[in-house]
């Protein structure tokens, strides 16, 4: 069977092979708190934040959490599958993390 090179459907690419670069810019990742997913059915919106405490007034002290967003990522049904299904082995992989707690707002 010969494949057509324009036709990227036919090719298959070990995901292992494929050489990842990073942009100067970018080689510190943000840190997030928290995502935010949302679906339209075939693609995925991850809005990652950070939560951060913030006084919302100052004669009584009171605090408050506020979302700051630190990056939004768009991905594919199957690309959502993949992350899930790595995660997953990976948080299996680590006895010491709780994934049944939710963190503190």
């Amino acid at each position: 069977m010969s494949v057509d090179p324009q036709d990227v459907s036919q090719v298959t690419i070990d995901p292992r092979t494929i050489k990842v670069e990073v942009p100067d810019d970018q080689r510190v990742a943000p840190y997030s708190s928290t995502v935010i997913i949302n679906s339209t059915g075939q693609d995925f919106l991850l809005t990652f934040a950070q939560i951060v405490p913030v006084i919302s007034s100052l004669a009584t002290q009171q605090m408050q959490a506020e979302a700051h967003v630190v990056a939004r990522v768009i991905m594919t049904r199957q690309t959502a599958v993949q992350l899930l299904e790595v995660l997953g082995r990976q948080l299996d992989q680590r006895p010491d993390v709780n994934v049944n707690e939710s963190p503190a707002i």
